[in-house]
């Protein structure tokens, strides 16, 4: 006789169970079933996601690389700029220099110039002076003689005659006239060399001060404009402004904390 507890446990191993036999077959049938359309879907959106993510730190990648050439690329251009700038400045300041210096020497020799225009002008007002003391001189001879002449003709007509007197009084008139008319020319180019001296005196002080305002334009040139600063007066405005808003926001603070301990 087998017992009954061993005879069910017998039972139970050699017959299975129904829902065991029926688990494996769902089981199988879900392994052969192909899968469904949800299944796909995520897979093909994982697979898309997957691409769209890999080809965007690509072109991120590349915009990146674009942008550091360029960082490169423009601090070569701005490193030239500089450069070529530089290069400019200091061949200006050479061609400025290069002209101040030319500009000097002129200046120097028409300084030279001008002072021997002065010496020479004063020598020459000088000797014009002379030649018209010279002119006054012959001028009370050249009367004197005239006189003398004038009054030999009023002698009596048995006393007109001609004798060494009056032979010497007409030389000496013929010369005093002949030294007057030369005085006058002498006076007249004394008066047209002055003339040309201060002229000339003119003409260098006016390149002179062409020369040097050219030199002051081109030093001006090479200097760096700086911009204005600001006007305090505006400084002060803002500060006035931003000290009043914090007393008002101070103010407020107060009047809230007053408030919430009255309430």
């Amino acid at each position: 006789v087998v017992p009954a507890l061993g005879f069910s446990s017998l039972q139970s191993r050699l017959i299975p169970h129904p829902f065991a036999v029926e688990a494996q077959p769902r089981a199988t049938m879900a392994e052969e079933q192909p899968s469904s359309p949800v299944a796909r879907d995520k897979a093909t959106w994982q697979k898309h996601t997957d691409q769209t993510m890999m080809k965007s730190r690509k072109q991120i990648r590349d915009m990146l690389s674009r942008c550091r050439d360029n960082e490169i690329a423009e601090a070569a251009n701005k490193a030239e700029a500089q450069e070529f700038a530089q290069g400019q400045a200091l061949a200006a300041k050479k061609q400025v220099m290069v002209k101040a210096e030319h500009h000097e020497k002129i200046i120097d020799t028409s300084y030279t110039c001008i002072k021997e225009i002065e010496d020479a002008s004063t020598q020459m007002e000088d000797s014009a002076v002379k030649l018209k003391h010279e002119r006054f001189y012959g001028f009370a001879a050249l009367q004197v003689c005239a006189r003398r002449l004038d009054l030999r003709e009023k002698r009596p007509s048995a006393e007109t005659f001609a004798d060494a007197l009056g032979d010497a009084l007409n030389h000496e008139k013929t010369l005093l006239e002949a030294a007057r008319s030369e005085i006058f020319n002498l006076e007249k180019e004394a008066k047209k060399i002055i003339d040309d001296l201060g002229a000339m005196r003119t003409y260098l002080s006016a390149d002179t001060g062409e020369r040097r305002l050219e030199m002051a334009h081109d030093s001006s040139s090479l200097k760096i404009v700086l911009l204005p600063d600001l006007p305090k007066k505006k400084a002060g405005a803002k500060g006035e402004g931003a000290e009043g808003a914090e007393g008002a926001a101070a103010e407020g603070g107060r009047l809230r904390a007053r408030g919430a301990s009255v309430e």
